[in-house]
């Protein structure tokens, strides 16, 4: 740390004795503002990281929800593709076709 040095003069470089001790005064009051701000930003940053936490822990149960999702949406596609090409078969369309027949003729 260095110690300041008063000039002999008023009107020699760094002023006088004065303004020295308004200067000390004045980073002091600097330090301490910086050390109060220093607490409210070390108090948000740990809400932060406490809210990421547990944000982190629901966004595991919340995925799992939209994947089951994804993987039934995909299931009732391939199921539809099936039953389309069963239902154009020839032997379906002659079963239903035989089946619509006989309601009308009754």
């Amino acid at each position: 740390m260095e110690i300041l040095k008063t000039p002999e003069r008023p009107g020699e470089r760094g002023g006088s004795l004065m303004s020295h001790l308004i200067s000390i005064a004045g980073i002091e009051e600097a330090i301490t503002r910086a050390q109060r701000q220093g607490a409210h930003t070390r108090a948000r940053i740990e809400e932060k990281l406490a809210f990421t936490s547990e944000a982190g822990q629901r966004d595991y149960e919340e995925g799992s929800t939209t994947v089951e999702y994804a993987i039934g949406a995909v299931a009732a596609a391939g199921f539809a593709g099936l039953l389309l090409v069963v239902l154009k078969s020839g032997a379906v369309k002659a079963l239903l076709q035989g089946i619509i027949t006989s309601a009308l003729t009754l």
